[in-house]
């Protein structure tokens, strides 16, 4: 269970190891104690939040799913599904589940996933169905697959509003270190200036919410 915060961590696995049985469950606050111990032990199962300190829990993902192929990976976010689910999926995760889905539903998609299925809600795996069968129609790539996930996070925080400081804080990064994400976003999909870039992303993530 790798998640920065200790409260929904431990809410977690008690919920795990009553409700669905499993005893022996280790636990990580960062990406750097993640690796260390997966690469120290022998696990099933991991479920990733995806926003960790230093390396995104999608960038995580990808590690993981290259190092250990037959690790099923679970993300969990605060962040919307219909923003985030399909990059998880594309990541090598066997599904996104966001923190605050009611008790009920959390507790369906652990047993999902536990049982070797893929979870995601109803209306994304509708929403992702759809996708797979207009994709032969779009002749024209969305240049925010061109992003990098660390940058899409960043993307996606402009487009909340944030500001590059409180964006620095969410991820744990530095201010320069946001600057240059928003230098290369901007370079990616050829915008001039920061006002465009933030109304370019306010206007990405509200047409591309459900």
């Amino acid at each position: 269970m790798v998640d920065d915060h200790p409260v929904f961590r431990i809410g977690i696995i008690k919920l795990i190891r009553k409700e669905i049985g499993i005893k022996h469950i280790d636990e990580a606050g960062n990406t750097h104690e993640a690796l260390s111990k997966l690469d120290a032990g022998t696990y099933n199962y991991a479920i990733i939040d995806i926003s960790l300190n230093g390396v995104s829990g999608l960038e995580l993902t990808k590690i993981v799913k290259e190092r250990y192929p037959q690790l099923s990976v679970l993300v969990v976010s605060m962040y919307d599904e219909e923003i985030y689910a399909k990059r998880a999926l594309d990541a090598g995760a066997n599904g996104y589940i966001m923190k605050r889905s009611m008790p009920s539903e959390m507790l369906e998609a652990l047993r999902q996933f536990f049982d070797g299925k893929i979870y995601v809600s109803k209306q994304i795996g509708e929403k992702l169905l759809m996708g797979m069968l207009k994709r032969e129609n779009i002749e024209k790539k969305d240049p925010i697959d061109t992003l990098s996930n660390r940058e899409f996070e960043v993307f996606q925080l402009i487009g909340e509003g944030l500001k590059p400081v409180q964006i620095a804080d969410e991820l744990n990064l530095s201010v320069q270190t946001i600057e240059t994400y928003k230098h290369h976003i901007k370079g990616k999909l050829h915008i001039n200036n920061s006002f465009e870039l933030r109304k370019y992303a306010i206007n990405w993530i509200t047409s591309n919410r459900l």
